[in-house]
């Protein structure tokens, strides 16, 4: 019965030794710190993910994955309590990333915040903050993944279709005529080599002939302005010729009125006397016949006529 009760003291204060001493651990270690639990809330997969594993804001680890379980009311959604460090800026714009470690492919929970909305998001054991877990940048790869298989193999088929014998006569035919281009190339270089050599005579003849053809420009310039002022020469005689043309037309105008008065005034009168002076002249001429006839008509007077029928003295005619 000693030896029993002794083995029992002995575990006894064995027990109580070891609690002892993890307590002391406990304590120096800095584990009593107070954590605030959360929920992360997922819709796509939480692959890798297992419980105790690492909790990280911005790269620090601020706590541990303590459960991953699926919504009682959304079966689709997975629900993933972590505790964070009571520190820790929880605010209402923190999101949560699934992430992986380096080589070993460990997956993680990292924690970020956008700053849209800076007000501390309260939680309790209770009732967890509910905390969204976007899709991260491998999970939209791993995601579209089957997708971009299926359009490597419809590239690769139509490579495929793309390289096959026709196709590859072909290209063959066109490298045989790229080489052959090729060639004319390089002796169509050595016929214009030549050519490139004279270009700076070529160019020395041409800086002549623009020389002559500035000077020639000049001599133009003042031809030009030589017309310009004979121009303006003949503008003046013009301008004079018409204001002669002007007076003559004015004289005119009154030679014409002269001739209209004449014609109107004078020409009558005139007239008249060329009609008295035919008469007159009528009569001298009938005088002078008559002197002719008679001489002593001057002396005598004129003859009494003869009586003509009816009168005293009328005889008529054998």
């Amino acid at each position: 019965m000693e030896n029993r009760a002794h083995a029992i003291a002995a575990g006894l204060f064995v027990i109580v030794f070891v609690t002892a001493l993890a307590a002391a651990a406990i304590w120096f270690s800095g584990d009593t710190a107070k954590e605030d639990v959360y929920l992360l809330v997922s819709k796509s997969s939480v692959s890798g993910l297992n419980p105790q594993a690492a909790v990280r804001y911005r790269g620090l680890q601020v706590g541990r994955v303590e459960k991953i379980m699926l919504d009682p009311q959304q079966h689709r959604t997975i629900l993933v309590r972590i505790l964070v460090g009571s520190g820790t800026p929880i605010t209402q714009g923190t999101y949560a990333e699934l992430a992986y470690q380096g080589l070993t492919g460990l997956a993680y929970i990292q924690l970020d915040d956008d700053g849209t909305m800076p007000t501390p998001l309260q939680t309790s054991p209770e009732a967890p903050a509910r905390i969204e877990m976007r899709t991260s940048l491998l999970q939209e790869v791993g995601a579209s993944a089957p997708l971009l298989l299926a359009r490597i193999s419809m590239l690769t088929e139509r490579m495929s279709n793309v390289f096959d014998d026709e196709n590859l006569k072909r290209a063959k035919a066109i490298l045989a005529n790229v080489e052959h281009v090729s060639a004319r190339l390089v002796t169509l270089q050595d016929k214009l080599d030549p050519a490139i050599t004279a270009l700076p005579s070529v160019v020395a003849n041409t800086q002549g002939v623009l020389k002559k053809a500035d000077a020639l420009l000049v001599d133009l310039s003042t031809l030009t302005a030589k017309l310009q002022q004979q121009v303006m020469t003949f503008d003046r005689v013009a301008a004079s010729a018409e204001k002669v043309a002007a007076s003559a037309e004015k004289i005119g105008a009154a030679g014409e009125a002269v001739g209209d008065e004449v014609r109107s005034s004078a020409l009558p009168k005139f007239d008249r006397l060329l009609d008295d002076l035919s008469r007159t002249s009528k009569n001298l001429d009938r005088l002078l016949t008559d002197i002719e006839r008679r001489p002593q008509s001057l002396v005598f007077g004129k003859p009494p006529s003869q009586p003509g029928p009816g009168e005293p003295g009328f005889a008529a005619p054998p």
